[in-house]
């Protein structure tokens, strides 16, 4: 993030922050492999709760502004496993706090309703399943998520 002080086009400052938590969500796994004794059960709901503790921070949300629900029932998980599944719940909650709640401002503290929910689970044949959702504003009625030049 030294980069982002030195330019002020809001655009490459965004980028920059969505990479620095990239990296950080990388960063997280690798510590706890690091600590883990071993590199096929990592403690994925502990590596989840950080995770999202470094988005709040990243952001500038308290967790009482946003309320993030985990039902990560799974708690272990290979090295490689741990990795996908945290950056896919990194990109996802970011694009949450991005793009689907109004601006937090002027919301009293501890009464917004605005939920995250993110679950790890297998499923009735025996298959992971993960699953984030919120209750934001939803996508745009003119969007045509099929022909987009984003994700």
């Amino acid at each position: 993030m030294l980069q982002a002080q030195y330019t002020s086009d809001k655009k490459a400052v965004e980028c920059l922050k969505d990479s620095t938590n990239r990296i950080g969500s990388i960063a997280f796994i690798h510590e706890h492999l690091y600590r883990s004794a071993d590199l096929n059960n990592v403690n994925f709901s502990k590596y989840v709760e950080t995770l999202l503790s470094n988005l709040y921070n990243s952001f500038g949300y308290d967790p009482e502004d946003i309320k993030v629900i985990l039902d990560i029932n799974l708690v272990s998980l290979s090295a490689d496993d741990a990795i996908h599944c945290g950056l896919i719940i990194n990109e996802l909650v970011t694009n949450s706090f991005k793009y689907a709640f109004p601006k937090i401002g002027g919301v009293e503290k501890g009464v917004s309703d605005y939920q995250i929910q993110a679950s790890l689970n297998l499923d009735s044949e025996n298959t992971r399943a993960l699953i984030v959702n919120d209750n934001g504003i939803g996508l745009p009625e003119n969007l045509d998520f099929r022909n987009s030049s984003t994700l």
